[in-house]
């Protein structure tokens, strides 16, 4: 039960798998995507950060994101791990913050960023507001991003699922010295691609 569950209106998939189909449901509708993969040399440099204040497993991290005086709790059923709910000042945007079982109490191991528009129930959920304008990671991803600032920053060794003008980026850190450090199994991140500009940003460590 991790970050990468799928839900009707997640772009998340369990496995990529080259040269295969899946379905996979947008904006609540399904859908099926082609899949390729991109092979190059340059490396993938994971992000682990949201505004350079939250990191993924850092539980000392959390108060400098978040001030709010509330002791924050995780809520289940929204994806298949619990997660907290954060919103930007014009609540429009906003951050699940996932803790997988056993995990300690605001060190989370997923971070998916996205609209509000896209999932209309995050709204009746318990949500902390924070002061940030936009969220954003540390190589700066952010949500309306072009498809081809994306790539100049994070590189091209993807795999892809296209859709019409659909398209789920797929990238992986698996054994190596960055994954080890964290004691995890692997690492992804993914993004969503509407109209070439990402529409939601998920990223973070397989469940172990």
């Amino acid at each position: 039960m991790n970050c990468e569950s799928n839900n009707k209106t997640e772009f998340i998939q369990n496995q990529v798998k080259s040269d295969s189909t899946k379905n996979i449901s947008v904006l609540g509708h399904t859908t099926k995507y082609k899949q390729h993969t991109h092979n190059v040399t340059t490396n993938f440099i994971p992000d682990t950060t949201i505004n350079q204040k939250l990191y993924l497993e850092d539980d000392k991290s959390f108060h400098n994101f978040y001030s709010g005086n509330d002791n924050t709790l995780t809520i289940k059923e929204i994806r298949e791990s619990p997660v907290a709910i954060f919103r930007n000042v014009s609540n429009t945007q906003y951050l699940l913050a996932y803790q997988y079982e056993s995990g300690s109490r605001n060190a989370f191991d997923c971070f998916e960023i996205g609209y509000f528009t896209d999932d209309q129930t995050l709204k009746s959920k318990k949500v902390y507001k924070t002061e940030i304008d936009e969220f954003k990671t540390e190589s700066n991803l952010y949500l309306g991003i072009s498809f081809k600032d994306l790539i100049r920053i994070k590189g091209k060794n993807y795999k892809t699922e296209i859709h019409k003008n659909i398209t789920l980026i797929i990238y992986r850190a698996n054994d190596s010295a960055f994954v080890n450090r964290y004691h995890m199994p692997g690492y992804f991140m993914k993004i969503l691609i509407i109209d070439n500009k990402a529409f939601k940003i998920t990223f973070g460590f397989d469940y172990p």
